[in-house]
């Protein structure tokens, strides 16, 4: 944004694993309109290999709230709530010589770490509880003034047994 006249030279990129995309760039625009193409990414969604298994503390974190087919129930333990808040980078004083690029970076640096953040205090709340899955999860990011960045988190705390290949999962 050039902070001068409040206009920005608007695009978008969107990264996902080793994949980019950007949008064409609209100069001097604060109502950008696109007439790109559509951003096609392959991911494989139900991958038993949990990379983050340290940041998780194990616990597998499901966002829908139906069990996938090679999971059961055993056990319900109840709702999961936490929430971690910190600055805003973008309002910091380094801010004045900083570009917007590099503030946009490390405002996207700080949301990663308190997501990840986030997701371990909900995984040792479940392990608490004697769970190992969290169905439901749901992760909410705010700008919130001067209280800064908020993510918020909530979902359902269960012990999930792997059922063995050809095992019916209504059993």
């Amino acid at each position: 944004m050039d902070r001068a006249s409040d206009l920005t030279d608007a695009f978008v990129e969107v990264k996902f694993g080793n994949t980019t995309f950007k949008t064409d760039v609209f100069p001097k625009s604060l109502n950008p309109q696109w007439n790109s193409e559509w951003f096609k990414f392959e991911v494989d969604l139900f991958n038993d290999l949990n990379r983050f298994r340290q940041s998780s503390c194990g616990v597998k974190f499901f966002c829908t709230t139906s069990i996938p087919r090679c999971y059961r129930v055993a056990l319900v333990h109840g709702f999961v709530e936490e929430l971690v808040v910190n600055e805003d980078p973008e309002y910091q004083w380094i801010d004045r010589i900083r570009t917007p690029r590099a503030s946009n970076e490390a405002r996207q640096r700080l949301i990663s770490l308190m997501s990840g953040e986030l997701q371990r205090k909900i995984g040792l709340k479940v392990l608490e509880m004697g769970g190992n899955a969290v169905v439901g999860y749901l992760q909410c990011f705010d700008l919130e003034g001067e209280s800064g960045l908020v993510v918020r988190a909530i979902g359902t705390a269960c012990t999930l047994d792997k059922l063995s290949p050809g095992t019916d999962s209504k059993e």
